[in-house]
């Protein structure tokens, strides 16, 4: 299928730019055999029926992208995911100035040095901690990579909520998007319908940021 198949316009004004409250009240397209029909995301207590089962990611958004120093100057750095015991994945704005051996200063005095290179901005860095230890330097000290198409101030990206209602495990760099509008009510009458709910581990990685580069789209790697 060629990648044309998929172009259409989206208005501007229709890109949400910060989280509706309560997240239940959200859109929902229903698509059927018999019907298309908008719903509300609180409308699937309706839609499904009692012994039928939901799935959910339970996976956790890091908070990834930091900003570091490099010759005095600010670069960005979105961290992806440890490719080799201490060497991490990112990806950086302005990765072409980079070289071998490079070292970058991170908040709160961590040092990090250019590790290797790789495509479409895909930069590999020495980090002196543990896997663990660096999720947690990061949390502290980075922010949730929310979508560029979210164009919002600092101020205002408090207002965006981008866990989902069962957000565990922490290892993705972006949220399961549909997990974003469940709700502790929407849930529970779910359980209540007797509906079971059932969780798994899907971290989303790095190619939720990687565009489609060929136009047949049998051939993307994914």
């Amino acid at each position: 299928m060629n990648i044309d198949a998929f172009d259409f316009q989206l208005p501007k004004q229709l890109i949400a730019q910060r989280s509706l409250i309560p997240a239940d009240k959200s859109r929902l397209l229903y698509i059927s055999d018999e019907e298309i029909k908008d719903y509300k995301t609180l409308d699937l207590t309706s839609i499904f029926k009692p012994g039928d089962l939901l799935i959910v990611n339970n996976t956790k958004v890091i908070k990834s992208r930091i900003n570091g120093l490099y010759n005095h100057k600010s670069i960005s750095i979105t961290f992806l995911n440890e490719f080799k015991t201490g060497i991490w994945q990112a990806l950086v704005k302005g990765s072409k100035k980079l070289r071998l051996g490079d070292n970058i200063n991170l908040p709160n005095g961590l040092l990090i040095t250019v590790n290797n290179k790789g495509e479409r901005g895909l930069v590999y860095f020495n980090i002196n901690m543990s896997k663990l230890n660096f999720i947690n330097y990061l949390n502290i000290n980075g922010e949730l990579p929310l979508p560029p198409y979210i164009k919002s101030s600092a101020s205002q990206n408090k207002l965006i909520k981008y866990q989902t209602l069962f957000a565990k495990n922490y290892g993705a760099v972006a949220a399961p998007t549909a997990g974003l509008h469940f709700t502790e009510k929407l849930k529970n009458k779910l359980l209540n319908n007797n509906i079971e709910i059932c969780e798994i581990t899907l971290h989303v990685g790095a190619g939720t940021f990687l565009p489609v580069e060929v136009s047949n789209i049998s051939k993307h790697t994914m």
